[in-house]
């Protein structure tokens, strides 16, 4: 990964140093890689995920503990950790507090949202959940994408972080999906997104 670029990370290590939370909203695009770059190059990392799927006993137990040693792997590089929404909440919101970056995959849409916001010409149930973290701990907004290149290169590009407003998701959230939305246009085959388009 020597050879893979980090766009726009000076805004976010400015945030990090003055001990400001980052929430920052990622989708299914090499974002594994993506968050890795990030920490490698001085972000404080932690990933919010599901057990869903990577506890399930119909999951052969090979596959499981081949998912626990990655995300060991990556929190290595993370400076930070990957847990369980299920499991362990809070710990998100202490991150934020500590002036770390915890990274979600907003490309999912909310099964409890009722904003919806045009999203790859359709309507999308907006999830609040980054609102919600960024609201409650006085965090900013990002978004990241992380674009495959070659063997060995990626590149990471950062949006400049936005503050929260506490009234409304929507304008908090726009710019996110609009920078997302932006870049899964530009190179559609790298979203990784055939299990999820049901939910649309």
């Amino acid at each position: 990964c020597r050879k893979s670029v980090v766009e726009g990370l000076e805004p976010l290590l400015a945030m990090q140093a003055a001990g400001c939370g980052i929430v920052m909203i990622s989708c299914h695009y090499d974002g594994f890689m993506g968050m890795a770059l990030l920490g490698m190059n001085g972000l404080r990392v932690n990933a919010l995920t599901t057990a869903a799927g990577n506890e399930d006993p119909r999951i052969h137990p090979s596959v499981r503990r081949f998912l626990y040693q990655k995300y060991r792997k990556l929190e290595s590089r993370m400076n930070g950790r990957i847990v369980y929404q299920e499991v362990d909440m809070p710990f998100f919101y202490e991150a934020l507090k500590r002036g770390e970056t915890v990274v979600l995959f907003g490309d999912v849409p909310g099964s409890k949202s009722t904003l919806q916001l045009p999203f790859l010409n359709t309507r999308f149930r907006m999830p609040l959940g980054a609102w919600h973290f960024a609201v409650r701990t006085n965090s900013v907004i990002s978004a990241t994408i992380c674009i495959h290149e070659g063997i060995g290169r990626y590149r990471v590009k950062c949006m400049p972080p936005v503050e929260a407003d506490p009234q409304n998701p929507m304008i908090t959230l726009k710019p996110a999906y609009t920078f997302i939305e932006r870049h899964i246009r530009r190179k559609p085959e790298g979203w990784v997104a055939a299990d999820l388009l049901p939910a649309y």
